[in-house]
């Protein structure tokens, strides 16, 4: 079996098809391969980073001292809907009065 893993540039619908976003995304307009299905195609997050907003407590951990939880997005937020510069913006804001690390 084989499974496509595409990084997405942007947000898409939760109930969206993958196959059918990758054929209506202008640029993109990828065919979906004869006898394949939705369960073969798996859109990442938007971001890599997102990923580490899932684990505050990871993260302060990391950060240490000054590090400020409340400027990132709220932890019920859906982390694969949050913009790249949205997280990036959040990540250095929480981080800025770190004493031994920051972004």
């Amino acid at each position: 079996m084989n499974v496509l893993l595409f990084d997405m540039p942007g947000a898409i619908g939760q109930r969206e098809q993958p196959w059918l976003h990758l054929k209506q995304r202008q640029g993109d307009e990828w065919d979906q391969p004869h006898g394949s299905d939705d369960l073969q195609c798996h859109l990442m997050v938007q971001c890599m980073e997102a990923w580490i907003l899932a684990d505050r407590e990871t993260l302060k951990a990391f950060f240490g001292q000054g590090f400020k939880e409340s400027s990132l997005p709220a932890p019920a937020h859906r982390v694969e809907d949050i913009g790249k510069q949205q997280i990036y913006d959040a990540l250095a804001k929480a981080s800025r009065d770190c004493k031994t690390k920051s972004s």
